[in-house]
């Protein structure tokens, strides 16, 4: 039973995409509250500096894809989080494959 709930909770908590900071973030952690009630969450300012470390800002994604020239998208961010890494910049390029990937790539 158990094992179950853990399954459930899992699926529930993976869909989220978590960044250092962020909504996924938050909504990963007031998930886990609910199963785990003496949880404390505090937030702490984007900016702020923790010993040698500076939180970042926060990184909020609405969508993400590239589109090959027949319209049809790939690397889509709505169907897997991890086609996109991490506090990536925000591109809109349109172009050949080799001016595009230099663009990915640096």
């Amino acid at each position: 039973m158990i094992g179950k709930q853990i399954y459930n909770l899992c699926k529930i908590i993976l869909s989220y995409n978590r960044s250092l900071t962020g909504n996924g973030n938050r909504a990963t952690l007031t998930t886990l509250k609910k199963h785990c009630t003496k949880l404390k969450i505090k937030e702490i300012s984007s900016g702020t500096k923790v010993f040698d470390w500076i939180i970042p800002k926060e990184w909020n994604v609405k969508e993400a894809w590239i589109k090959a020239p027949n319209n049809k998208k790939f690397a889509d961010y709505s169907k897997n989080n991890l086609h996109l890494v991490g506090y990536s910049k925000k591109i809109n390029i349109k172009g050949n494959s080799e001016k595009i990937v230099n663009k990915l790539i640096l």
